[in-house]
């Protein structure tokens, strides 16, 4: 597990840069539409408040994901969580089932039973969305904000997930953890450059 840790972390480190560019941009665009001046004001100061911590975010998104690798839990799933956050880990689930599939067989293999389900697990839709959703949470965001704020999380960090999820899987191969099960590229038409 320190192998996927150490290879798939600094990987979506490198990308968060882009999430924070993206959002500044997003955000700017909907303040500009915003006819409310009160939310307008909002907006701005969401942009502000992530320019000025988002390395403090990146830390706590890292420290995270790492903890979950190093303690072998499985992420927490309210039992009402909003549609949004269901939608976008339903989507998640989606564009990888295989290699999720495998990968949570593989890690339920390691741990000795059957506690991760390819939302739970790490690298899972919920895992990622809890550690982006906590690193956010002192921004005190307004529901809609926040959900803006995870919808581009989505697009830019999840939907680029297909590369650490080979290495994950192929890392387990190689380790001999489930190596019958065979994980294959999922073709999908998002661009997967870089």
């Amino acid at each position: 597990m320190i192998n996927i840790r150490q290879k798939s972390l600094p990987q979506m480190s490198a990308w968060l840069p882009e999430l924070f560019e993206a959002l500044d941009d997003i955000l700017f665009e909907c303040a500009e539409k915003e006819p409310s001046s009160e939310q307008q004001v909002e907006l701005f100061e969401v942009m502000r408040s992530l320019r000025l911590q988002k390395t403090r975010i990146s830390q706590q998104f890292s420290n995270y994901l790492s903890n979950q690798f190093i303690a072998m839990t499985p992420a927490k799933i309210e039992d009402s969580i909003p549609e949004s956050i269901e939608g976008i880990s339903l989507s998640y689930c989606n564009l990888f089932p295989n290699m999720l599939s495998h990968l949570c067989q593989r890690f339920n293999h390691v741990v000795g039973s059957d506690v991760f389900s390819v939302e739970s697990m790490p690298l899972g839709s919920m895992s990622l969305l809890n550690a982006f959703s906590q690193s956010i949470a002192t921004l005190k965001l307004s529901p809609k904000v926040d959900t803006v704020l995870l919808q581009h999380f989505y697009r830019q960090i999840m939907c680029r997930m297909r590369p650490i999820l080979l290495e994950a899987n192929q890392a387990l191969i190689e380790a001999d953890v489930l190596p019958d099960l065979k994980t294959q590229a999922e073709s999908s038409p998002h661009n997967w450059a870089k």
